[in-house]
């Protein structure tokens, strides 16, 4: 049975919501309610008590409804979805209810509630890029002229590449209004001046302009170290780059790499690390300790970027965590990082699995799902994205309904 699609349930500017339809909609919606909040941040109630609330006030905004149907979706999905994480990360201390990691998970959760709707990757990526840091506009301002001062430019930087520092500030006012809390009048201060901020460093509607790709991925691997206004000589070369995959199992990722490093690719000669191979060569099944295959794997990419050699390293690399690690080895040696990250819809995947010479099992396929944060342009010089499938939000009802009085006034 096919999903329910979350734009159908978007109001038109001016409309209403139909709270009540989209409830019975979706099952996530079911674990908000009762989901109880720490009074002092949200004395208006649970987790779905406030989520109606932050949803109808961003609908209300003039801002929102000026905004084209992608950006009206983009921040109506994120207002909706931006706690979606709160009910598992739920947990007491001392006495007082918080929900540690709720904005990485919730990015996360609603990675996977978007994919199975066919939302374009590119407008699924905005919303979770907002509500990974949809909090930030609260207290970045607070970490200036301090010690911390890196980590709020970080976040303007990083943002700025994955939507826009405007959306963000757009959800993070919403989610101020749609609370009940003591602190509401310096919480708005905040974001205002996070706006500021934001057109200050030239990146509120529009990517942070870094002196080259290379002054941007260093700056993200050490923020602490440099501003984003800092001039950093590239010394990597085309000819010596070290390349990533990344994707769900069954996305087609091996496939990929056979046509790119075949005689007509663009990757044509390269070798590949492919950690399925290794596998392979030593009968090491995937639920088996992987810590030979790690070795292996590590040893070799040594070995290629010793001899300044370009290579491809061909995993699942689905997880922030696991790529971090290659980034720096790379950089370490001097080679250029480029990220390729392979996606198919969820039907596609699935029936890709079915046709592995080993097929993952699908447990191992939904652990995957719950640490799944596609490549960003922090981690990498380059980054390419290969869909398998086709997405697309369904058509503007707007639109639609101009288009018929604009035939029925044609035919009068």
């Amino acid at each position: 049975m096919k999903s329910p699609h979350l734009a159908h349930f978007m109001p038109n500017p001016g409309e209403a919501l139909d709270w009540k339809s989209m409830s019975d909609a979706f099952p996530w919606i079911e674990a908000m309610k009762g989901s109880t909040q720490d009074p002092v941040h949200h004395a208006e109630g649970d987790v779905w008590v406030h989520t109606r609330m932050v949803t109808e006030e961003l609908v209300a905004s003039s801002e929102w409804q000026l905004e084209s149907y992608e950006n009206r979706f983009i921040s109506f999905a994120a207002a909706v979805l931006h706690d979606v994480a709160k009910p598992r990360t739920r947990t007491a201390i001392d006495g007082r209810i918080t929900n540690p990691g709720h904005s990485r998970v919730g990015a996360i959760d609603a990675r996977n509630i978007l994919w199975e709707m066919n939302v374009p990757i590119n407008i699924r990526e905005e919303v979770c890029a907002i509500i990974r840091v949809h909090q930030w506009p609260f207290y970045a301002v607070e970490r200036l002229h301090t010690d911390r001062e890196w980590e709020a430019l970080r976040v303007l930087a990083a943002t700025s590449f994955n939507t826009t520092n405007k959306k963000l500030a757009m959800m993070a006012e919403a989610d101020l209004r749609g609370r009940i809390c003591s602190d509401h009048d310096k919480i708005l201060d905040n974001i205002e001046l996070f706006r500021y901020m934001a057109q200050e460093l030239d990146c509120f509607e529009h990517p942070f302009k870094f002196h080259n790709d290379h002054t941007r991925l260093k700056y993200f691997q050490e923020p602490d170290r440099f501003r984003p206004e800092a001039i950093i000589f590239d010394d990597t070369s085309d000819d010596f780059v070290m390349t990533v995959i990344s994707g769900l199992a069954g996305a087609g990722k091996s496939h990929w790499v056979k046509e790119a490093t075949s005689d007509r690719g663009y990757l044509a000669g390269q070798p590949v690390i492919s950690l399925d191979g290794i596998r392979s060569e030593l009968k090491i099944k995937p639920t088996d300790n992987q810590g030979m295959v790690s070795q292996l794997s590590k040893q070799r990419a040594k070995e290629y970027l010793g001899a300044k050699r370009s290579f491809v390293w061909d995993a699942t690399n689905v997880g922030l965590q696991q790529r971090e690690p290659l980034t720096a080895m790379a950089m370490r040696y001097g080679a250029r990082v480029r990220m390729v990250y392979i996606e198919a819809s969820l039907s596609d995947l699935l029936a890709g699995n079915k046709g592995r010479d080993q097929e993952v099992p699908l447990k191992d396929i939904q652990r995957m799902r719950h640490r799944w944060e596609p490549p960003t342009l922090a981690e990498c010089h380059v980054r390419e994205n290969f869909l398998r499938s086709e997405y697309a939000l369904p058509k503007d009802p707007s639109f639609e309904q101009k288009d018929f009085e604009s035939t029925a006034m044609s035919h009068r």
